[in-house]
């Protein structure tokens, strides 16, 4: 049995998205084909198809137990992806319009919110309107949450490694009903389907952007980067 094809207002939809998000990025980032997982499974490479693209909503138990297993990680660790918010954490620092593009949508990303303050970049691609008009060439919705941006004064800490300082402004800058706003319409997109919370810095652990996803997905507060990292 493969499971049923769900519909899209149907109770599983999110969780039949995020489980083939989950799988899809995975082994795309483990560089296998599709036959060489189903074939470790001991599934089709249809089957396999179907979960990855969200045509089966219930695959069963057996099927995610030998997917888990040819992936090399554990159905705890693959059920807890699919029923937990799907947020992909970017920074476009160093890339171009086109290996963004390629990155989010090998995350099966369905719409980036950009925390920026102003969604304005001198490198190409990346300003509000280009950005836009690049992602949705793509299938890709673009919002820009500029309640939720980090102020010019409060990006120092941020550069010279004083991130739990940095972190700890932010938050009191963002206590006011428009980003209260903006974090609820944020944790409502990423329970719907896998959102990507954009802006420059590639490393989430150098960028305010650790802290909106703290509090979109509860997860406990950021993290300074650790010594020695680039």
């Amino acid at each position: 049995m493969t499971g049923r094809t769900p519909s899209a207002d149907s109770p599983h939809a999110a969780t039949a998205r995020r489980l083939g998000a989950h799988l899809r990025a995975l082994r795309v980032d483990q560089r296998l084909t599709r036959e060489a997982v189903a074939a470790a499974a001991g599934i089709s490479p249809v089957t396999l198809a179907k979960i990855e693209q969200e045509r089966t909503a219930e695959p069963g138990l057996f099927t995610i137990v030998g997917v888990a297993s040819a992936l090399g990680t554990t159905v705890d660790a693959v059920l807890a992806a699919a029923t937990a918010l799907t947020v992909v954490s970017v920074g476009y620092e160093g890339l171009t319009l086109e290996s963004f593009l390629e990155h989010i949508l090998a995350r099966d990303v369905r719409t980036v919110a950009d925390v920026r303050l102003n969604a304005i970049s001198r490198r190409p691609g990346f300003s509000k309107n280009r950005l836009r008009a690049g992602l949705a060439d793509v299938g890709i919705d673009y919002i820009h949450f500029r309640e939720l941006g980090n102020p010019q004064e409060n990006r120092e800490p941020f550069r010279t490694g004083h991130v739990e300082h940095g972190c700890r402004v932010y938050r009191q800058q963002i206590q006011n009903p428009d980003a209260d706003r903006a974090l609820t319409a944020l944790r409502n997109l990423a329970q719907s389907h896998a959102t990507a919370v954009l802006c420059v810095e590639r490393e989430e652990t150098s960028c305010h952007r650790q802290v909106v996803i703290d509090l979109v997905t509860k997860r406990p507060p950021c993290r300074a980067q650790p010594s020695g990292s680039q």
